[in-house]
């Protein structure tokens, strides 16, 4: 076993298990799908962009293609709360696939769940559950989990990205606890939830109105398509200037670009970060 996978279960083993199975050291392939979907739902609902680094792996047309996908004003998730939540995600992901209700997936529902996950045009897991310009996140966070390039994730692959997802949800929760427990009691009630939302909605906000004091040139409180445009370029420039200080530090035989085993490194790194909680500020 790779030594980012023995650090990846380490922690997995010392968090709450996700469905049981993570703590256990052996995930079924449906629960490794299911996680997979989870995992990606739960980043396409938060603020940040996790695996940003992944901008090291881009071609040109990628970046444009993702400059655009991010050139709207900043908007709060419909499902975010603040509140890690892998569990309640992957309920959601169960009930949009368990067509029968049974609570779990049979084969003609775990085909297409499989079909979803590794379909490489597009992405079928953010059309099902409508989700709007963050398909950046989830095509950087499974680039940075698929070792050998080949466009869906192996079961070793994908039990990774579970397991250091879960790792750093724990982060996010145990941060959350910190800030909005109130009364110390371990846990969030109601108020304590709602208040970590309100601060959540409150920076989106100032994101958003961040955006707009530099964009709305004509102060209407909206961007209309020249206004876009500028956000778009400006986009672009960032994630061009971002890659080029990722290929920089990853670069080693310093040819300019990112080979094969440069971008694996990238990917070790990612994963690192992802782990750890970094990337979930």
């Amino acid at each position: 076993m790779k030594p980012l996978r023995r650090a990846l279960l380490t922690l997995s083993m010392s968090a709450l298990a996700f469905s049981g199975a993570a703590c256990q050291g052996a995930m079924t392939e449906d629960d490794a799908m299911v996680g997979e979907a989870t995992s990606y739902l739960t980043v396409a609902e938060e603020t940040g962009d996790v695996g940003s680094e992944a901008s090291g792996g881009e071609s040109d047309a990628e970046v444009d293609e993702l400059a655009g996908d991010a050139s709207e004003l900043p908007s709060m998730p419909e499902e975010a709360s603040g509140v890690c939540d892998l569990e309640g995600r992957r309920q959601k992901v169960l009930a949009t696939y368990d067509g029968d209700g049974d609570g779990k997936l049979g084969p003609g529902e775990r085909v297409q769940l499989k079909r979803d996950l590794e379909a490489r045009v597009g992405h079928p897991i953010a059309a099902r559950f409508a989700i709007r310009h963050r398909l950046h996140v989830l095509k950087r966070l499974k680039w940075a989990f698929d070792e050998n390039s080949d466009g869906s994730l192996s079961s070793d692959e994908r039990t990774a990205m579970v397991d250091a997802m879960e790792a750093r949800c724990l982060r996010i929760r145990a941060a959350v606890l910190e800030k909005f427990d109130a009364n110390k009691d371990g846990a969030l009630d109601a108020s304590e939830k709602q208040a970590a939302k309100a601060a959540l909605q409150a920076k989106v906000q100032a994101l958003k109105q961040a955006v707009l004091t530099k964009y709305d040139v004509n102060g209407n409180g909206a961007l209309d398509d020249g206004e876009r445009l500028a956000l778009r370029s400006d986009r672009i420039a960032a994630f061009k200037a971002k890659r080029a200080e990722v290929v920089a530090r990853f670069d080693t035989n310093g040819d300019g670009r990112l080979n094969d085993v440069e971008k694996l490194a990238l990917k070790h790194a990612i994963q690192q970060r992802v782990a750890e909680g970094k990337d979930a500020e």
